[in-house]
């Protein structure tokens, strides 16, 4: 006797794309138009608080922080994320929005002739101007040291990073990329 099969049920239901009903959209210059989908008794119906979870991640925090500070469940943040998996990519671009304000603020002390930025940025990020007194080659190419990254934000790719700044530079839409 063979045992019998067991069919594949997922623990939650699969979205099918043609039965999404959008309950609202979240406009914002650093990601597309978010169309958040109806629920009957789902967290997200709340658009206040959809909206304080992406001003969370702009602040650079990770999802446990977030998901903490707006009072939901890892499971009611993964479902979400299920229901809306284009959201992987607004988290994304607002967890790198802190990044992008430092790099403009540097730039523009740099710009305006800021000795103490120029200083702090040359000894951050060329080992000639180091305080740890090690002296490069001339010869050597100009490294920035890589950053480890603590907690669960995955790291932008050099398109992404582009196209972030873009964003915040020109206050414009992002396009959403292409899968």
């Amino acid at each position: 006797m063979e045992a019998e099969e067991q069919p594949n049920i997922p623990e939650t239901p699969e979205v099918v794309e043609e039965s999404r009903k959008v309950a609202y959209v979240i406009k914002d210059a650093n990601f597309p138009d978010l169309e958040v989908c109806e629920s009957a008794n789902a967290w997200w119906t709340s658009q206040p608080k959809v909206e304080e979870l992406i001003r969370t991640f702009k602040f650079g925090t990770t999802v446990k922080q977030a998901i903490a500070f707006v009072g939901i469940t890892k499971k009611q943040w993964e479902y979400f994320n299920q229901v809306h998996p284009e959201f992987k990519w607004v988290k994304e671009n607002c967890q790198g929005v802190p990044s992008i304000k430092a790099l403009i603020t540097i730039s523009e002390a740099l710009e305006n002739g800021n000795i103490k930025v120029a200083m702090w940025y040359l000894e951050k990020r060329d080992e000639r101007f180091s305080k740890d007194g090690k002296d490069a080659d001339d010869d050597e190419e100009w490294k920035i040291p890589e950053q480890p990254m603590e907690d669960d934000r995955p790291k932008m790719t050099d398109e992404q990073f582009q196209v972030l700044l873009s964003t915040v530079i020109n206050k414009k839409q992002v396009p959403q990329p292409q899968t």
